[in-house]
């Protein structure tokens, strides 16, 4: 065989196997997905590129709103052990996003786990781009009850930049049981947020390169 045609079918194999190790997200049209909004209702919009990158953009204008995708699959099973996205925000003043009065963040990826049907079988950790507290940090979230067990993480802080790209890789299985102590693989949903509600900011942030993938 030909080496250059030999050359070129290895890669097509290793580009194929690498695609069947990925899950994408969001890269279908909003209709394929749920809305909810929680005040007011953020402009959520597709974008697709010549390359056919997608990108998701919300503008949040005194309003909180998250892009669902209820996906319900074992990750274990699936062997999809981590997170990855892109994040572009534009960051705001607020005061202490770990209190209820000012729980508003330009980004979050918000997942959902379960280990059962019941409400307090749910488990919610919510991956934030905070202004005021440090990137690595962790926090319960002011909306923890009996039935709501959720955390919030901020994956980027107050000294990490606006309007620039950031790229992250999260193994998630291993922080649902860092946080919570717990053996769930069970995802439920995903969501992209964006609230500006608390702090009656208006702002735009955009996501793209939304995947589960096994390495």
């Amino acid at each position: 065989m030909n080496k250059k045609i030999l050359f070129f079918l290895l890669i097509f194999c290793f580009k194929a196997n690498a695609y069947e190790n990925k899950l994408f997200l969001f890269n279908k049209p909003l209709s394929e997905y749920r809305v909810k909004n929680y005040v007011g209702e953020n402009v959520i919009n597709r974008i697709e590129g010549p390359d056919g990158e997608v990108m998701i953009s919300h503008e949040s204008d005194n309003s909180a709103s998250g892009l669902f995708h209820d996906i319900n699959i074992d990750l274990r099973k699936k062997k999809l052990n981590y997170l990855n996205f892109e994040w572009k925000v534009q960051k705001f003043q607020n005061i202490d996003e770990t209190k209820k009065d000012y729980h508003d963040f330009p980004a979050r990826v918000y997942l959902t786990f379960r280990t059962g049907p019941m409400p307090w079988e749910k488990y919610i950790i919510n991956y934030v781009f905070s202004n005021t507290q440090v990137r690595g940090t962790h926090w319960k979230s002011p909306y923890l009850n009996i039935f709501t067990k959720s955390y919030d993480v901020a994956l980027n802080g107050r000294s990490d930049p606006s309007f620039y790209w950031i790229k992250h890789k999260i193994h998630i299985i291993n922080d649902i049981q860092r946080l919570w102590n717990v053996d769930v693989s069970q995802l439920e949903s995903i969501a992209l947020m964006v609230d500006t509600d608390n702090t009656k900011n208006k702002i735009e942030t955009h996501y793209k390169n939304i995947y589960l993938s096994q390495f």
